[in-house]
């Protein structure tokens, strides 16, 4: 890729990025004893259209790699549930 790629680590649910957006990787840890649930949400809100539902099993870390990249067009918001330590996304600027 020729843009610049940043890494961000999220601890609790909301917007990642007012703009668009390419996501090329997302990882979510899981709790232990827990299941994951995570949904990305193209825009600043939950209120926007859902792009993607991820489900973990309890206390395992998932690893989605997208190739080509994950292309959002209003932002980027992601909702997690309590059974989600942390998520960590690597997203650049969207053309």
């Amino acid at each position: 890729m020729d843009k610049k790629q940043r890494w961000e680590r999220l601890t609790g649910s909301g917007k990642v990025s007012p703009n668009s957006v390419d996501v090329s990787t997302i990882i979510v840890t899981a709790t232990t004893g827990s299941q994951g649930e995570v949904k990305i949400y193209d825009g600043e809100s939950a209120d926007e259209p859902e792009i993607l539902h991820i489900h973990t099993l309890s206390g395992d870390s998932k690893v989605i790699n997208f190739e080509p990249p994950l292309h959002t067009l209003r932002g980027l918001y992601i909702v997690f549930t309590s059974g989600v330590d942390e998520i960590m996304v690597c997203y650049g600027a969207g053309e």
